[in-house]
């Protein structure tokens, strides 16, 4: 659940930031989609899907990476985020 509500965060950053450069929040979440002609409908759920997956990769880690270093969650949570966004 925590993958989808990041990924609802990030669906309405990267909205606001199409906006904002002057593209409309249905372009701008058309982009998620997987091909062209992509519905905002089809690229809003295709983001979440694959949010959630990211998710449930986050949990994995989370245990393993707690088993050999005793960082706080939050911290590694915000090293996972910076790796997607460098992905991205």
């Amino acid at each position: 659940m925590a993958g989808i509500v990041a990924g609802v965060v990030m669906a309405a950053f990267l909205a606001g930031l199409g906006f904002a450069t002057g593209e409309s929040v249905a372009d701008a979440l058309s982009h998620f989609g997987t091909g062209e002609g992509t519905t905002p409908i089809a690229g809003l759920l295709t983001h979440l899907a694959v949010s959630g997956v990211y998710g449930i990769v986050w949990g994995y880690l989370l245990r393993i990476v707690r088993s050999l270093l005793p960082a706080p969650g939050w911290l590694v949570g915000v090293a996972y985020g910076l790796l997607l966004f460098l992905v991205a």
